[in-house]
C-alpha cells in the first residue's frame, strides 16, 4: 500500500537537469544569451497547472539587490538574458497568490542556463497543480502499523497521508509530527513528514527526519535516498553522494537514487560516474527519472557527442511528449539536426 503517489522528483531539481542543455553544439547556438554570459528561463503555472500569462516575475541578488523584472507570455514563460554569474532569486510576488521565492545559481563555465518551474497556490490555501518533482514515500501496510504502534499515533499517520495525496502539505506535516509525537520510532511516519518538509522548502526539516527514520530503520533505502535528495537540493554535494550510494547499495532497483547520484556526480564533476548512474536510472525503465535523459544529453553535448544526444532527447519526448518542456526539446533537437546536415 502506498501512503501517497511518487510523482517525480523536485521542482529545483528540474533546473539542474536542464542546466546547459541549451549550450553550443558545434557551430550552432543552441539559445542565445544576448549581451550577457548566463540565462535563467522558465514557466509560471498557477491552480490546475494552467500557465499564467502577465504574471510579474523579479529577479534579485542572493543579498537582495533588484537585478530585473519581466512579465510572463502567453505560455506562462519568462527569461532573464545576460545574467552574471552568481546565485539569484526568483521571485512572484501576486496580490491572488503565495509568493514564491525560488534561489537558483548560474556559472558561465559550469552552469551558464538555469529553468525554473514555479507553482503558484491561490491565497486562500487552494492547491495549485502538483509539484514536478517528489521523493517517493515510505510504502508500508497500516495493518502491520497497528500492531507496533498506538492507534492514534496510526489515525494521525493515515491523515497525514490523506492530507498530503490532496497537496494540503500544511495539514499533511501537522498530521505527521502529531504521530511522532506520539510513536517516536515510527520510520513510516517520520519518512513521510520529511518528504512533506521537503515538498514544502523546509530543507532543514527534511533533514532531521530523514535521519530520525535512518536511526528507527537503518535498513531503509527509501530514507537514505531521501535524505541524499535533501543534501542535493542544499547543495552538499559530499553528503549526498554518500547516502545516495548507501541507497543504492541497499536497494541497486531504486531509479531515483541512481538519478540523484548521476545529478550529484555532475555538481561533483564526475562526468564518467554521473554518465553510468544516470544510464543506469534509465535501464530500470520508470518515468520519474525521464529527466535523466536531459541531464545525458548535456553530458554529451558538452563532449561532443552530438548523435547521443539527440537520442537521448528523443528518449525524452517517448516518455514525455506533453511535457512543459517538449516544445523547447523539440526546438534543440530541430537545431541540432540542422546543424549536422551543414
Amino acid at each position: 500500500m502506498s501512503d501517497s503517489p511518487r510523482g517525480r522528483i523536485s521542482a529545483a531539481c528540474l533546473a539542474c537537469c536542464l542546466t546547459a542543455l541549451f549550450v553550443c553544439a558545434g557551430n550552432a547556438v543552441l539559445l542565445g544569451v544576448g549581451n550577457g554570459t548566463n540565462t535563467i528561463t522558465g514557466k509560471v503555472s498557477g491552480p490546475g497547472g494552467k500557465f499564467l500569462e502577465n504574471i510579474e516575475v523579479r529577479l534579485q541578488s542572493e543579498s537582495g539587490i533588484p537585478a530585473d523584472s519581466v512579465y510572463t507570455d502567453e505560455q506562462g514563460q519568462f527569461v532573464f538574458q545576460g545574467v552574471r554569474d552568481g546565485s539569484f532569486h526568483v521571485i512572484v510576488s501576486d496580490a491572488r497568490y503565495q509568493p514564491v521565492d525560488v534561489l537558483t545559481h548560474v556559472n558561465s563555465q559550469i552552469d551558464p542556463l538555469q529553468h525554473v518551474f514555479i507553482a503558484l497556490r491561490l491565497r486562500d490555501g487552494s492547491t495549485s497543480s502538483t509539484p514536478p518533482f517528489s521523493s517517493g514515500s515510505q510504502t508500508v501496510s497500516v495493518n502491520e502499523l497497528r500492531k507496533r504502534y498506538p492507534e492514534k499515533a496510526v489515525k494521525e499517520y493515515t491523515r497525514g497521508n490523506a492530507k498530503m495525496s490532496r497537496g494540503d502539505l500544511k495539514a499533511a506535516i501537522a498530521a505527521f509530527e502529531k504521530a511522532v509525537a506520539l510513536a517516536p520510532e515510527m520510520y513510516p511516519a517520520l519518512g513521510n513528514l520529511g518528504n512533506a518538509y521537503l515538498k514544502s522548502g523546509r530543507l532543514p526539516d527534511a533533514e532531521s527526519a530523514f535521519q530520525r527514520a535512518l536511526k528507527a530503520n537503518p535498513g531503509s533505502a527509501e530514507s537514505y535516498v531521501n535524505l541524499g535528495h535533501v543534501y542535493f537540493e542544499m547543495h552538499k554535494y559530499k553528503e549526498a553522494a554518500e547516502a545516495l550510494s548507501r541507497g543504492v547499495e541497499q536497494d541497486p532497483n531504486n531509479a531515483l537514487g541512481h538519478f540523484f547520484l548521476g545529478m550529484t556526480d555532475i555538481r561533483m564533476g564526475r562526468t564518467r560516474e554521473a554518465e553510468k548512474s544516470l544510464s543506469r536510472a534509465l535501464a530500470l525503465n520508470e518515468p520519474e527519472v525521464a529527466d535523466a535523459h536531459l541531464a545525458l544529453a548535456n553530458l554529451y553535448l558538452k563532449t561532443h557527442r552530438v548523435p547521443q544526444a539527440r537520442e537521448q532527447l528523443e528518449g525524452f519526448l517517448r516518455v514525455r511528449p506533453q511535457d512543459a518542456q517538449a516544445n523547447h526539446v523539440r526546438d534543440v533537437l530541430a537545431r541540432l539536426k540542422a546543424e549536422a546536415l551543414q
